[in-house]
């Protein structure tokens, strides 16, 4: 499972990861951050949004077939 925050540096966001609900429920652990500035040529910009986050996923089926 991931779980996606975003924080000011990578102490941050271990800090935050460890006080998400389902973290500490399922008593995980992390094996590592990623620290995403940039990529595929394109900055990354943040804007302050009121809705608390949107995440769409497709699974293995889904994925097999997306179309145009």
């Amino acid at each position: 499972m991931n779980i996606l925050v975003v924080a000011k540096d990578a102490y941050s966001a271990r800090e935050k990861v460890k006080k998400n609900q389902d973290y500490i429920d399922k008593k995980m652990h992390i094996d590592g951050i990623k620290e995403i500035e940039n990529i595929d040529g394109y900055d990354i910009q943040l804007n302050k949004t009121q809705h608390k986050e949107k995440i769409t996923s497709y699974n293995h089926y889904q994925v097999r077939f997306l179309k145009k």
